[in-house]
């Protein structure tokens, strides 16, 4: 058993940061997905109240359980 991890840039801050690639919040930027990191998912949802809040799977930032 083995694990991935993705390294990308968030979107929101251009931090470097790893996650899992299926779990993780993103925004569409140009009709595609952007991941963001777990502090500009709580700035965006301080500065959007009305909006419905990004809640992250647990595991959106950790490596993805892969076979090989």
């Amino acid at each position: 058993m083995a694990f991935m991890s993705v390294m990308c840039n968030c979107a929101g801050c251009n931090r470097p940061i790893t996650c899992h690639p299926e779990l993780v919040p993103s925004l569409v930027i140009d009709g595609k997905r952007e991941p963001i990191c777990i502090a500009c998912v709580h700035r965006w949802n301080e500065l959007h109240p009305e909006a419905e809040p990004f809640i992250p799977h647990r595991d959106a930032y950790e490596g993805q359980e892969v076979e090989g």
